[in-house]
């Protein structure tokens, strides 16, 4: 898909832009508004593989129900709990490493300990979902901080090296239109 708005853009350079002054200058605004946009998603993406249990919080709770969706290779779980009013969700990125038996073992009236991200703990009771980076019952640890980092480091390798690649195209594209100018 990248490859085909950057060709777009190219082409459209070539065959219009040259020849008339404004139509350049809005491809060039329009190439660089979406370089900025690219880069602007992968500096909100650098943190998400650093977590530690300095910009987590750990909380205990009571197992209500769990759903597993298994309909994919990577399953995802929610977690609905007796004190708080919201889903814990385990991603896709989790669940399809995790041994998700340990999740369907999980039963009512069982006490969790898990974290979610500092930024997200006042959000707690007032969203549907919040997604948690490490979950642990009393005798196991399901997956910890680390492999949460791990599994989400792993999974974004392939979207911040297509942002990259389309920040600086776009970019190069907007430089080339604004050359001409």
């Amino acid at each position: 898909m990248w490859i085909s708005t950057l060709l777009f853009f190219v082409r459209l350079e070539k065959s219009v832009a040259m020849k008339n002054i404004k139509t350049a200058k809005i491809i060039m605004i329009i190439a660089f508004s979406l370089s900025v946009v690219f880069f602007i998603l992968l500096i909100s993406m650098r943190n998400i593989d650093k977590q530690t249990e300095n910009t987590t919080t750990l909380f205990t709770a009571t197992v209500e129900k769990t759903v597993i969706n298994t309909a994919t290779d990577k399953p995802h779980a929610e977690i609905h709990t007796v004190e708080y009013g919201n889903w814990f969700y385990i991603t896709q990125n989790i669940g399809g490493n995790i041994n998700i038996d340990d999740l369907k073992t999980l039963e009512k009236g069982e006490k969790i300990y898990f974290r979610i991200e500092n930024k997200k703990t006042k959000d707690i009771n007032n969203v549907i979902f919040i997604d948690i980076v490490s979950l642990k019952i009393d005798d196991k640890n399901i997956f910890t901080i680390e492999e949460y980092n791990k599994y989400m480091h792993d999974s974004c390798v392939s979207p911040r090296i297509v942002g990259i690649v389309l920040s600086l195209s776009l970019f190069c594209v907007s430089f080339c239109c604004f050359i001409r100018i």
